[in-house]
């Protein structure tokens, strides 16, 4: 379909959750891409082409040819309809109504839960000495409870997936919320957290968790 791969800009520790997404779609669609790690300071791509490559000046960013999309949202999208089923799997549902759910985890994960993702940043997961030392707030915990219920109504007692029986998109996002809570010792419902470690071996998701980090130095 493309006769060259597709440009993937990341961070170059590794640790955006958007990044995290964008890769394990790559990988369960069998998209051909090159990566591009790119490096930030205070909050700005130190790297000159990157900076005048995006709009935004965000990962990650994909580029085809003299096409640049940056927002990891716009970009599950694109990929969706560059490369779709039944060529290459799905990254959403069949069901119309499941893909319509699927897609409202995408958005409260990117908007919604602000404490929670604070509180239990993605540099926990992948930075051993960075792992939360102190109890969620009242704030986090309830954010966290909310999601917690919602999944639980979606998610069928022995079932593997979110929604029907196949991986979408949606399970690696919620498994790395999941995982946030899990791995620094916070309460997780035990259907949740079987679920989550169960995405969370997938090939496309330990591609980016087991990718070797430089040490750990803020973006901001």
């Amino acid at each position: 379909m493309t006769s060259s791969p597709l440009l993937f800009y990341i961070d170059d520790l590794y640790l955006s959750p958007y990044t995290y997404s964008v890769l394990c779609a790559l990988i369960e669609k069998n998209i051909p891409y090159v990566l591009k790690e790119t490096q930030f300071e205070k909050s700005k791509a130190l790297s000159e082409h990157f900076q005048n490559l995006t709009y935004t000046e965000l990962i990650p960013a994909i580029q085809s040819k003299d096409f640049v999309l940056t927002e990891s949202i716009a970009i599950l999208e694109f990929l969706e309809e560059k490369f779709p089923a039944p060529e290459f799997p799905s990254l959403y549902p069949k069901e119309i109504h499941h893909r319509a759910q699927a897609r409202m985890l995408l958005s409260w994960y990117r908007c919604g839960m602000q404490c929670l993702r604070k509180e239990r940043s993605s540099e926990t997961l992948f930075y051993s000495g960075l792992k939360s030392t102190v109890p969620l707030t009242p704030q986090a915990k309830e954010e966290f409870d909310d999601l917690t219920r919602a999944l639980l109504g979606i998610l069928k007692k022995g079932q593997s997936f979110l929604f029907e029986s196949t991986w979408s998109i949606a399970d690696s996002e919620t498994a790395l919320m999941i995982q946030r809570c899990l791995q620094n010792g916070d309460p997780v419902d035990p259907q949740l957290a079987a679920y989550s470690k169960k995405i969370w071996e997938r090939p496309s998701a330990q591609k980016f968790i087991r990718h070797p980090r430089r040490d750990y130095v803020p973006y901001y």
